[in-house]
This record gives C-alpha cells, structure tokens and sequence, in this order.
C-alpha cells in the first residue's frame, strides 16, 4: 500500500475543489429558452413545465406548442398574451402569437391543485 502523506492528500482536495467552483462560478444563469424556428415547445408533466422560463421577442410570430408528457389532462394560460391552450395526456395543442408589449409575465396550469403542485413558469418578452 502506497502512502500519501496527508499535507500532498489536503492540498489535492482543495484543488480539485476550487477547480470545482470555478467551474460552477463560469456557468451563467439561463434567461429562458426561445422559440426555435418560429416554435417554442412547452411541455406539461407532473407537476412542472419544460421550460420553466420563457424568453420571446415583442413583434415576432411566435407558434407555442404545449406538448402533455404526463399522465393527466394539463393546460397553460398565458393571460398576458390572451393565450389559453389545453392537452390530454399524450397529446397537443397550438396556436400562433406576436407578442406586442414588452415585460415580465408568468404562465401556469390553471386546473385545480396544480399551479399550488409546481406548475408555473415565467416568460419574458423583450423589445
């Protein structure tokens, strides 16, 4: 058995340490995620949407697809932007949108429990 003396095996530790919270400290925190081609996919499990923070530009036509991956029937309503859209498990629904007014919204299913269960998000729409 090899021995490493405890002064070379505490200095290993710190720097693998500090290696790791530089690494951690490098990564930004995300904005939200965009519409990719023209579409931004939102997708309802229990109890949580994917993403949970949306990012769309004011005057671009946005088609937001809410994808049920759950088990249950599931909907999001973005009143903000007159957007109420409804799946049962397994299924989808869309619609097309140009958001006009820049600002901070949120989002979130509206049936019984489930907004107090974790399904909420927020959106932004910048100018």
């Amino acid at each position: 058995m090899v021995k490493i003396p405890v002064r070379l095996g505490v200095i290993g530790l710190v720097a693998a340490f500090g290696l790791l919270l530089s690494a951690c400290a490098g990564a930004a925190p995300s904005a939200g995620q965009g519409p990719v081609n023209g579409e931004l996919v939102l997708k309802a499990a229990e109890w949580k949407f994917t993403p949970a923070s949306i990012q769309l530009r004011a005057g671009e036509k946005v088609t937001i697809v809410l994808q049920n991956d759950g088990k249950t029937v599931h909907d999001v309503d973005l009143a903000s932007l007159g957007v109420k859209l409804r799946a049962e498990p397994g299924k989808s629904d869309q619609i097309e949108v140009t958001p006009s007014k820049p600002g901070a919204y949120e989002f979130a299913c509206t049936l019984p429990g489930h907004r107090e269960a974790g399904m909420v998000g927020k959106f932004s729409v910048s100018s």
